[in-house]
């Protein structure tokens, strides 16, 4: 399921090079910045926007569209643990994650996700040439002592935890969770879910940086393993990015959000991402409509095992949203615009000169979540989403050929009517 890249590109220099931009923007006004800054400023509006405009010049726009929005939910989300068989230890689950899905048209033509995986990731800054993760091995050693060894132990082990938000001295529950691979001891496993990363920290005076290939990266990111060596050329965190929405099986894991009932990898995405219960409709059905909740705004009522006040991140008119609806728009899109480039023979985006779309096609593209401000000194825990939505793919060159123009007509209806029922809801 790779993605297609125009010929010549190289999306992780781009990749890089923003996330570089992002560094900067923190460092503006000189003095030390620590985790929190660099990872507000690291998934933000003017990232995305810097990627969303990077993307057309990069993939293959007859074959794929990629896109990214940037979110956060309202409480970070914390993992309570016993390491090492004794000590108690609450600690952030992550300090920001990645989450990609993918889009391709069905028997129909109808596009739905085929593919949603996520990656945690915790950042530690560093001003080593030669970085490495830390020498603490949660295996061997004896129970994690201060934040930095009881985050890793998690990163490495991935003990059974219980998920909090909230104070720690009233914490919200929200059950316990497992995501190790079962079957394979760690620390030999379940290393895809999480990712030690690391970003440059020098002050003005000291403006030195990692380096590939003569250019600056300021973002490694490396297994969550003792002493791991993160060389830039094969580890910075545009690698990560472009290998992760590229569908690398050994970043992230894909899932599928699911009830809590069984509290496994995809209970929990199902749970922080705001799906509602019982989750999205089953891959390869019609394209779920958004129906009069939204207007009446009792979806905010709808049974969701999360915090209302702090999980569920997105946000329109007032009422959480989730990623289900957000799908159900990108989904929509791929559709029309999948028939579109078919039979006009064009790879551009149809809405930019539809009428009356204009209006809603900036509102869709604005459904950003929270987007997290830079200078937000608050507790949120930050989310770079990307769609990939596929319109020929290696093994599918040409899904939709076969359709006939009445097939189409019903599956571009079929989108449509989602849209014009989600642009009634907007504001």
């Amino acid at each position: 399921m790779a993605l297609v890249k125009i010929a010549g590109t190289d999306s992780v220099s781009k990749f890089n090079e923003i996330f570089s931009a992002a560094h900067a923007r923190c460092q503006r006004g000189g003095g030390l910045q620590y985790e929190p800054h660099f990872v507000r400023s690291l998934i933000s509006g003017p990232t995305v926007a810097a990627l969303n405009n990077a993307c057309p010049s990069l993939y293959d726009g007859a074959r794929n569209k990629v896109s990214f929005r940037a979110a956060f939910l309202h409480q970070s989300p914390f993992a309570s643990f016993t390491a090492s068989g004794a000590a108690l230890c609450r600690r952030e689950l992550a300090d920001a994650m990645f989450v990609a899905y993918v889009t391709e048209p069905d028997a129909a033509g109808v596009h739905t996700v085929v593919r949603r995986s996520a990656c945690l990731l915790m950042f530690k800054t560093s001003d080593e040439l030669n970085p490495r993760a830390f020498a603490f091995d949660p295996a061997a050693g004896p129970p994690p002592s201060g934040t930095d060894e009881q985050q890793f132990y998690l990163f490495n082990r991935w003990p059974s935890f219980e998920l909090q938000t909230g104070s720690k001295l009233a914490p919200k529950v929200h059950g316990n969770f497992d995501i190790a691979v079962q079957g394979v001891a760690p620390p030999t496993t379940s290393h895809d879910v999480g990712k030690f990363a690391v970003v440059w920290q020098s002050p003005a005076s000291f403006p030195s940086t990692w380096l590939v290939d003569a250019n600056p990266v300021h973002w490694l990111a490396g297994e969550p393993i003792p002493n791991f060596l993160m060389k830039p050329q094969d580890a910075s965190l545009g690698t990560l990015l472009d290998e992760f929405i590229g569908g690398d099986a050994d970043i992230g894991r894909d899932f599928y959000p699911q009830p809590p009932a069984v509290r496994n990898w995809n209970a929990l995405m199902g749970t922080l991402l705001g799906y509602p219960l019982p989750g999205p409709a089953a891959l390869g059905s019609p394209l779920p409509s958004v129906n009069g909740n939204l207007r009446n705004k009792s979806w905010a009522s709808q049974l969701r095992d999360v915090n209302p006040n702090g999980l569920g991140f997105m946000t329109l008119n007032s009422g959480p949203v989730g990623m289900g609806l957000i799908e159900s728009v990108d989904a929509a899109f791929a559709t029309i615009a999948q028939h579109s480039r078919e039979l006009t023979g064009s790879s551009a985006w149809p809405f930019a000169t539809y009428p009356g779309w204009g209006y809603f096609g900036r509102s869709v593209g604005n459904l950003q979540g929270h987007v997290l401000a830079e200078d937000d000194e608050g507790s949120p825990f930050p989310v770079l989403i990307a769609t990939v939505s596929r319109f020929q793919s290696e093994e599918q060159p040409r899904e939709s050929s076969r359709l006939t123009l009445s097939m189409r007509a019903d599956a571009c209806q079929l989108a449509a009517r989602c849209l014009r029922e989600l642009r009634s809801a907007l504001p």
